[in-house]
């Protein structure tokens, strides 16, 4: 067992937030919805304070009449020469009652529309020049290409970007594989709590939180208490509701996740997704005590980083993974020759011989075939067998059942758990009898969770208003009735298993 919590607030609660329908952003930048005659139908409240002008006096125009002369041919040009319409960086001045503003920004296309998402250029982006943030690119690129090890490959990583970004604390964040995240990595600010090594509840993070990172690089969150601004109008005139604005940097945070922040102590925060082979492996965590901008420049800086980091972690995860398989299939192919060369049932080299226990990294095997009952290893009594091939057969239709926590299958496994927590079951034959039981034992260990995973949330009395937990300090969970978790590997040689012997039966019955 992963947790001791029976609440999936990941699924049941946290994941149905609809984050991508929050009608409000950041106050940081501004939204500007443009329809495909380029015409402002929808803008954030706040563009008024940038452009000294009325809302009714923007919403309606053209954004020709937005920004200063001779951008917009070039502004549409860039917009529709482009095949592939995916967040398009941009740069813009706009007239206001003063002066041109200049502000960078990205375009997002939709179906009817597109947005603008928009910032004014802030005197940070001066110091953050190309050839520097290239440099510091190339420097932590070198020292991740030395690190030995993922548990060293994450310190120089987070130590190194805590250096160029000026953060109070970075980590790398490792997903499992029930999204629960433990920190791999951290550098951080003296004085602060440490996080290193502690497992947080996937509800922190949760699914559709996930699914953003996907197509959303990075979140960031410059003041955790800064004022929503809404948009104008609040209803989308195009599509009759709110805006989809999930794509945008600017949404705004959820008053939950405002609350946990504050509860760690950060008013600043930057997530940038690791993502691997397509899938969300983890994320670089940036957390600031007071509130901190962070100028585009840096940001695609930190993109490009978890792009490079992720490379190398795929090309590490590659490298190991043929190493491995290529050891479990040299492996197999010495138990199927010594199979092959038995002239009746392999009974000698399935249980005499310890090829079948060493490739699979099994404690005990039993087999029952017929009237036969053969063992080898530590496995559970005859009767316990019987009754587990029993229920194998009475509510499992897989011919390869597999589980690490054989309890939460079938609870009478707990009277052995301590020899056969795991279980890789084979059935070879419709007979009663014809299976091969592969067991695993119990390892029982420690989990260090940040603050009581059964605490993620706490409603109040009326059961509808809720608060994320106060406290991150150490909370330990002793895992039991949970052995080691099977190799995806080993599932297929199980099946090629299953294969050879059910040609061994064929053979005996010609």
């Amino acid at each position: 067992m992963n947790s001791t919590s029976n609440n999936n607030f990941d699924s049941d609660f946290c994941g149905s937030i609809p984050l991508n329908f929050i009608n409000l952003i950041q106050p940081r930048g501004m939204l500007i919805l443009l329809d495909k005659t380029y015409q402002v139908v929808q803008v954030s409240e706040n563009i008024s304070d940038f452009l000294g002008k009325e809302l009714q006096e923007i919403v309606g125009q053209a954004f020709e009449t937005l920004i200063t002369e001779g951008q917009f041919a070039l502004f549409q040009q860039k917009i529709e020469r482009r095949k592939v319409h995916q967040r398009i960086p941009l740069m813009l001045h706009f007239k206001s009652a003063r002066e041109s503003l200049r502000f960078t920004g990205v375009v997002h296309f939709y179906d009817a529309y597109f947005i603008l998402e928009l910032e004014p250029n802030h005197e940070e982006s001066a110091d953050i020049t190309f050839i520097r943030a290239y440099q510091d690119i190339k420097y932590i690129t070198a020292a991740l290409q030395q690190a030995q090890d993922l548990e060293n490959f994450g310190s120089i990583a987070a130590h190194e970007i805590k250096t160029f970004s000026g953060f109070d604390r970075v980590m790398m964040y490792h997903f499992d594989s029930e999204w629960n995240g433990t920190v791999i990595a951290e550098a951080k600010t003296e004085g602060l709590e440490p996080y290193l090594y502690l497992k947080f509840p996937a509800s922190d993070v949760p699914k559709q939180a996930r699914a953003l990172y996907l197509s959303t690089p990075y979140r960031l969150i410059t003041d955790v208490n800064a004022q929503p601004v809404r948009l104008f109008p609040i209803i989308n005139p195009i599509v009759k509701g709110f805006t989809d604005i999930s794509h945008c940097t600017l949404r705004s945070v959820p008053q939950v996740h405002i609350e946990y922040l504050n509860n760690m102590r950060v008013q600043a925060s930057m997530s940038t997704a690791i993502i691997v082979d397509g899938k969300l492996w983890g994320l670089i965590s940036c957390h600031h005590s007071t509130p901190k901008y962070i100028p585009f420049e840096l940001r695609y800086a930190f993109e490009m980083l978890a792009e490079l980091i992720a490379l190398q972690l795929a090309s590490r995860k590659r490298e190991a993974r043929v190493t491995q398989l290529k050891g479990m299939r040299s492996q197999e192919l010495k138990l199927m020759e010594l199979i092959y060369r038995e002239k009746e049932f392999p009974y000698q080299t399935l249980l005499e011989s310890d090829h079948l226990l060493h490739l699979f990294r099994a404690g005990g095997v039993a087999l029952m075939w017929e009237e036969n009952y053969k063992t080898s290893g530590n496995v559970p009594s005859k009767s316990q067998t019987k009754e587990l091939m029993k229920w194998l057969r009475l509510f499992n239709r897989d011919k390869i059942f597999i589980s690490s926590s054989l309890i939460q299958h079938f609870s009478s496994a707990k009277a052995y758990a301590d020899i056969g927590s795991g279980l890789l079951a084979i059935q070879f034959s419709h007979a009663p009898t014809g299976y091969l039981l592969i067991f695993r034992p119990e390892i029982v260990h420690t989990v260090n969770w940040g603050g009581n995973p059964n605490e993620t949330i706490q409603f109040e009395l009326d059961g509808k208003k809720y608060h994320p937990r106060n406290s991150f300090k150490e909370w330990k969970e002793q895992v039991e009735n949970s052995a080691l978790p099977w190799e995806s590997e080993l599932v297929e040689i199980a099946k090629d298993l299953r294969t050879v012997l059910l040609e061994k039966i064929l053979m005996e019955m010609q």
